[in-house]
């Protein structure tokens, strides 16, 4: 009997080592940025599997533009699902969408060609989702008829509902992965683009400006005529986290905050400022950055709450310190105050995934308890 060639497959991937500091140097300044801002561990935590991840900052770190090298990367997957298993066919859609979202972190301003580029991410998304079947977009209102977008990720059975922010940069969609672990645990998870963030941005055009809370508020508004009478959580990453702890004190149908990586304050807005700080503007359209920002203040917000709080802090982030972290906590007014610390912890822990799920999830279930057993 005649033997036959196996059939083989090879994706060929460029593998080098990340330079040193000195040769970093040398690259132009969006790729010294966009090393230095994104870990591999902080893209897969935002949706791209790990080859990608590495292979995009191997790719920006030998000289290749971010956007041109991530837009390449998403482009060499297969456009069509046909003969694909769903879980297939999914797994490859959420990964161009997630590829596609990366193409565009380092682009400042609200180009058209980085709405196209979000929108084109935001449909191969919304496909996936299809197939996956473990969550679903939703659209609710806002202020004078605004469009928030947002994914809802059913759980069996649930205990409580949690609302989930992100921050400037990582936006709904790209914390899925907080989404479909919570639910895992009997969280339901409402991932919500708030004012300045995502589809409700770049898709609907709704800023983030001083009329920010009364969006949110009608978006929790839409999320408990979905969840019924489940204990509400809220949860922020990064400069959600700041938003939420001065939301959540004014709104007393929430049972408890999770801030993972927000600061006391957000940073000061004056003078000629760096890429990351620019973004705060863009973030506010045509509203006073330094204004709107300037109003918020977490240890303020919370002093008079009584609401419990837990706080996810890592000591290597870059962007809050342990000692604004424990001011929040002091000046708490909650007598249920938790902070957990890592001491290798990056920026909202992106290098301590399961930890942070598996610490959120069941600080949750606990408190959910807590709030149950006072309503009987």
């Amino acid at each position: 009997m005649m033997a036959h060639d196996p059939a083989i497959t090879r994706r060929v991937f460029r593998r080098r080592s990340t330079p040193e500091a000195a040769s970093i140097n040398m690259l132009p300044g969006e790729a010294q940025a966009g090393l230095r801002q994104f870990s591999v561990e902080r893209l897969t935590a935002y949706g791209l599997v790990y080859e990608d991840a590495a292979e995009l900052l191997d790719r920006v770190a030998q000289g290749e533009g971010w956007q041109d090298a991530a837009s390449d990367m998403a482009a060499a997957l297969p456009t069509s699902r046909d003969g694909y298993a769903p879980a297939t066919a999914a797994d490859q859609m959420f990964r161009k969408a997630a590829l596609l979202r990366a193409a565009q972190f380092m682009m400042i301003e609200d180009t058209a060609q980085r709405c196209e580029l979000f929108g084109q991410a935001a449909q191969l998304y919304a496909s996936a989702s299809v197939l996956a079947r473990d969550r679903i977009r939703f659209e609710c209102r806002g202020v004078d008829g605004a469009v928030l977008v947002g994914w809802r990720f059913p759980a069996e059975a649930p205990c409580a509902v949690a609302v989930v922010w992100g921050g400037i940069e990582g936006w709904a969609m790209d914390f899925a992965a907080m989404g479909v672990e919570l639910a895992r645990r009997g969280i339901e998870v409402f991932l919500i683009d708030g004012p300045g963030q995502g589809e409700t941005r770049l898709t609907y055009g709704l800023y983030f400006d001083d009329n920010w809370q009364s969006h949110w508020r009608l978006a929790i508004d839409h999320v408990c005529e979905q969840a019924g009478d489940l204990p509400l959580f809220i949860v922020g990453n990064s400069m959600g986290g700041c938003l939420v702890m001065n939301y959540a004190p004014g709104d007393p149908r929430i049972c408890g905050i999770v801030s993972n990586g927000g600061p006391l304050r957000p940073p000061g807005l004056t003078g000629d400022l760096p890429s990351k700080l620019r973004k705060f503007v863009v973030f506010c359209g045509e509203a006073d950055a330094p204004s709107v920002w300037g109003a918020l203040d977490a240890g303020r917000a919370l002093a008079n709450s009584r609401q419990p709080l837990l706080i996810l802090h890592g000591s290597a982030d870059p962007l809050v310190t342990e000692a604004e972290v424990l001011e929040i906590a002091r000046m708490a007014g909650s007598e249920d105050v938790e902070v957990a610390i890592f001491s290798n912890g990056e920026h909202c822990l992106y290098n301590h995934t399961a930890d942070k799920h598996d610490l959120v999830a069941e600080w949750i279930r606990q408190r959910s308890r807590w709030a149950q057993d006072q309503r009987s």
